[in-house]
């Protein structure tokens, strides 16, 4: 009788593990979505600028040798 008490100890256990790792991956997922949305407009900045230095297909070493 010991033995189904302990097992069904261990499948609790395991429930709770379970809930804390879901815990544990929804807030990392929930992390990572808020740093890519944070990223966006800074990516968008990025490109812009990147575009003007490329403008007329010169690169930016020609670009800054040039001014």
């Amino acid at each position: 009788m010991e033995e189904k008490v302990t097992s069904q100890d261990d499948c609790s256990l395991t429930s709770e593990n379970r809930q804390k790792l879901l815990g544990m991956k929804e807030r990392t997922l929930q992390d990572l979505w808020q740093k890519q949305k944070a990223m966006e407009p800074l990516a968008v900045k990025y490109r812009t600028m990147e575009s003007e230095l490329l403008h007329w297909g010169k690169n930016i070493k020609n670009h800054t040798k040039e001014k």
